[in-house]
């Protein structure tokens, strides 16, 4: 069994935050970064699990994989931030539209 390394919730994500505040970095080591960062918050998370730890630090785990991905993904973080059109970009018609089918809906 291996053994799980208990860390204080703070110390993942200051390293995070830390290496994704080093200006030093180009975009590829911060992708190298990212990726073995991932990787290895993955590997805590089973080794976590395996040890019966993961009801407390599963949480924790998890939440340094969004920070993680939130701070070096491009992606936007859900479907709604790439389509659709601002409501201020609409023409007057599609305005209209819009609004009798969210009155149906609602």
């Amino acid at each position: 069994m291996k053994k799980f390394q208990v860390l204080a919730e703070d110390h993942y994500y200051d390293r995070i935050l830390q290496s994704f505040s080093d200006r030093s970095r180009d975009n590829r080591q911060k992708e190298i970064w990212k990726n073995r960062n991932i990787i290895g918050l993955m590997k805590n998370l089973g080794e976590a699990r395996e040890v019966k730890k993961l009801e407390s630090f599963g949480p924790i785990i998890t939440n340094s994989l969004i920070i993680t991905l939130a701070l070096f993904d491009d992606i936007p973080p859900n479907c709604f931030n790439r389509k659709g059109q601002d409501f201020k970009d609409l023409s007057q018609e599609e305005r209209n539209e819009l609004k009798s089918i969210l009155q149906k809906i609602l």
